[in-house]
């Protein structure tokens, strides 16, 4: 989901602050070798066809996913709009020319119905002097809406309540159908649905989720021991802070009932991962699809399921979609 670069592992010293946690240990990965949604299934629905993907610089692979909210306005995350194909270290996070960023939308990346470059970025506005990893991104050319036959999916944003947690929200990616593995990475380059639920609004999500840190630690060492690979216990929890109004996590749904005793459910776990940076968490409201945040960033570094956090359209993204003329309910 992030914006790693170097297949070759690069171990910091320093502490990194990657999101909204701190971690010491950094695993960067090139955006050759991005994945995406763990144990999907294809959205090739006509519904989904406003959700497309990003290519970035001369990179023929997917980079992140996007969604066509206006005919010629798309959001994403912030952190894609800084990926960069080049393998220098000192060229990380780098920006590159919107120019340089393609827009394809179809279910395939590979064979898309419709593509634009990119006029503008504009990054999502400063909450405690920090960007919220949201963007919006201005296409060359608005996109033929009613000739294609397509409705924009339109941004939406809610007091969160308590019987919102219980609803059933979708994220789609484009990319591969398994979590992170020294295998050869098996790239589909189409897009892919997970259902997820909105399990915390506020507080560290995953503190939330499992009760305390031993049941997590419980967790992880019986389903996941390859998370600590990427980290300590202590960064994984970090990466669970949520920024009320502006953050929320969603995780799958099945088996939550007891995270003592959970069985993995039959087909596996679905979540994020490389890949679906910028992806949508999508709501269908009276029979009609909304997006209700993107893609932000996991619970860890190498895609065990742990849940996802998704920045949404809070306060002052709201302010800034009115300021551009972008439609937000």
């Amino acid at each position: 989901m992030f914006n790693f670069k170097p297949l070759r592992v690069i171990f910091s010293l320093n502490s990194a602050n990657l999101g909204h946690g701190i971690i010491a240990l950094t695993i960067l990965f090139s955006p050759h070798s991005l994945l995406a949604i763990i144990n999907g299934k294809a959205a090739n629905e006509k519904r989904f066809d406003a959700v497309g993907s990003l290519k970035i610089g001369k990179n023929g692979k997917v980079g992140c996913t996007a969604t066509l909210i206006a005919e010629n306005w798309i959001v994403t995350a912030d952190h894609c709009i800084h990926e960069t194909t080049s393998t220098s270290e000192e060229d990380i996070g780098k920006p590159l020319l919107p120019s340089q960023y393609e827009f394809r939308l179809g279910n395939d990346f590979k064979k898309p119905f419709f593509k634009s470059s990119m006029k503008r970025w504009v990054s999502g506005p400063k909450i405690n002097n920090e960007t919220l990893d949201i963007a919006f991104g201005e296409l060359s050319q608005s996109v033929p809406t009613k000739k294609l036959g397509l409705n924009l999916i339109i941004a939406s944003t809610q007091q969160w309540v308590s019987r919102d947690l219980q609803d059933i929200y979708w994220n789609i990616g484009y990319g591969v159908l398994e979590a992170f593995t020294n295998k050869k990475f098996p790239l589909s380059n189409k897009r892919q649905l997970a259902q997820l639920t909105v399990t915390a609004t506020g507080g560290n999500a995953l503190l939330n989720l499992f009760g305390n840190s031993e049941n997590l630690r419980h967790y992880i060492n019986k389903f996941h021991p390859e998370a600590f690979e990427a980290g300590t216990l202590e960064a994984i929890i970090a990466n669970g802070e949520l920024l009320p109004q502006y953050s929320i996590h969603a995780w799958d749904a099945h088996g939550r009932e007891d995270l003592i005793n959970i069985k993995i459910p039959e087909g596996g776990w679905q979540d994020t991962c490389f890949g679906d940076s910028g992806g949508p968490l999508l709501r269908e409201v009276e029979g009609q699809l909304r997006i209700m945040g993107v893609v932000s960033q996991g619970m860890d570094r190498i895609c065990s399921p742990l849940g996802t956090r998704f920045t949404i359209f809070g306060p002052e993204v709201k302010k800034l979609m009115q300021e551009l003329s972008i439609p937000i309910k």
